[in-house]
C-alpha cells in the first residue's frame, strides 16, 4: 500500500496540468496602449489641485456717533449739535455733520480711499478728490488742534490704543453721564488729554483736551464697534440723504 502522501502529491500535479490547459485556452487579455492622451488622465488624476487664493473677510465696521461741546460750543450751533462717523478698516469712512444751526442741512463726507466725495444733503453737489498716496489711509482726527504728529494718532475708532501706547496714568473712577468711568490722564507739553471710559464695557464716553487756558470736550453718545460691514455706507453719492439719526445702518 502506498503512502498517504505520496497519493496526496500526485492529486495536486494533476490538478495543476488541468488549470494550465484550461489557460492557455483563454484569449489573451487586450491592454491598452499608452497614449500621450492616457498619460496627461492619469496626471490629472493624481497631480493636486492647484490652490485658490483666500478672499480677506470684509472690515467690521465702528459707528460712533458724538458731539463736541466747551463754555461757547453749545447744542444751539451747528458745531456743537451730534455728528455721525463710521469708518471699517484704514481705507473706509463715512461722516455726516449738520453744516447751519437749524439742523436741516447736512455735510457729508465718503471715503473709500483713493476717492473720497463730498456733498451737501439734501440738493448739493456731489465734489470728488483722488488721494495721491501712496497709503491711501483715512485719517479721522478727534481733535484738530493739537500737532500733527499726535493728531494723526489721536482718530476716531482708536483712542484707547493712543492712550495705552503713550502710557497716560491711572486717575481715580468717578461717574458722567449718570454712569462709572475710569480715568486716564496723558500730559505732553502744553496740553492734557483725559479719557473717561466706561466701567465693564471700557467704551469711551469722554475725550476732553486742555490747551493752555482753553478746554473741549468730544462726548460720546453711541459707540459701537464690530459691526457687520455695510459696503453701502461707502459708496459714492448715489444716495444724497443722510442716514437715519437715530442708528446705523445695516
Amino acid at each position: 500500500m502506498k503512502p498517504l502522501h505520496f497519493i496526496t502529491g500526485c492529486a495536486l500535479i494533476a490538478i495543476g496540468i488541468v488549470i494550465g490547459a484550461l489557460i492557455s485556452r483563454l484569449p489573451p487579455a487586450s491592454v491598452a496602449p499608452v497614449t500621450d492622451a492616457s498619460r496627461n488622465v492619469a496626471d490629472a488624476q493624481v497631480t493636486p489641485a492647484a490652490a485658490q487664493p483666500i478672499a480677506p473677510p470684509p472690515p467690521q465696521m465702528h459707528y460712533i456717533e458724538y458731539r463736541y461741546f466747551s463754555d461757547t460750543l453749545t447744542e444751539e450751533t451747528a458745531a456743537g449739535q451730534p455728528r455721525k462717523l463710521w469708518r471699517a478698516g484704514p481705507h473706509l469712512a463715512r461722516i455726516e455733520k449738520p453744516v447751519n444751526d437749524e439742523g436741516t442741512l447736512y455735510s457729508i463726507t465718503v471715503s473709500n480711499a483713493p476717492d473720497s466725495w463730498q456733498w451737501t444733503a439734501p440738493d448739493g453737489e456731489v465734489s470728488h478728490r483722488l488721494d495721491p498716496g501712496p497709503t491711501y489711509n483715512v485719517i479721522l482726527p478727534v481733535f484738530q488742534d493739537l500737532h500733527p504728529d499726535v493728531r494723526h494718532q489721536l482718530q476716531f475708532g482708536e483712542e484707547a490704543a493712543f492712550f495705552d501706547r503713550y502710557n497716560a496714568v491711572a486717575a481715580d473712577d468717578t461717574r458722567l453721564e449718570g454712569q462709572d468711568v475710569s480715568v486716564r490722564v496723558l500730559e505732553r507739553g502744553d496740553y492734557r488729554l483725559t479719557l473717561y471710559s466706561g466701567v465693564g464695557s471700557g467704551l469711551p464716553v469722554q475725550l476732553s483736551l486742555k490747551k493752555g487756558e482753553g478746554m473741549i470736550h468730544v462726548r460720546y453718545l453711541q459707540y459701537e464697534p464690530g459691526l457687520a460691514f455695510d459696503p453701502r455706507l461707502f459708496e459714492a453719492a448715489a444716495e444724497s440723504q443722510p442716514t437715519d439719526a437715530q442708528a446705523p445702518v445695516g
